[in-house]
């Protein structure tokens, strides 16, 4: 099964995004940047879907740590608003972006992998 990792530090949103997922993936979940960067450190993943803006940072902050370590994991930036250029950042770096409410937000995430 693959492993996904989501990012989120909306805790209520993050348990039933990782409920609605856990049928399709091995589900790890972080409330932050840092979390999930130590997560990422200790384990492989196979996608990474990440909120945009979280207290201790961005999902452009984990997207570009990660591609200056030169890790190529698949990346799904998500939001609630659609904020021109962070999906124009996540582009450049290879990741798509899903808006949270989009009515096929979950089949997006589950296709992308």
């Amino acid at each position: 099964m693959k492993r996904i990792l989501l990012v989120d530090d909306a805790v209520d949103f993050l348990k039933i995004l990782a409920q609605a997922l856990e049928q399709d993936f091995e589900v790890y979940t972080a409330t932050g940047v840092s979390d999930a960067l130590s997560l990422v450190e200790k384990l492989d993943m196979d996608l990474i879907c990440s909120d945009l803006e979280m207290k201790d940072g961005t999902g452009i902050d984990i997207l570009t740590s990660l591609r200056q370590k030169h890790l190529d994991i698949p990346f799904i930036l998500m939001s609630g608003k659609d904020s021109g250029f962070e999906i124009e950042m996540a582009k450049y770096y290879g990741a798509i972006f899903v808006s949270k409410t989009s009515y096929d937000f979950l089949m997006e995430i589950k296709n992308f992998s």
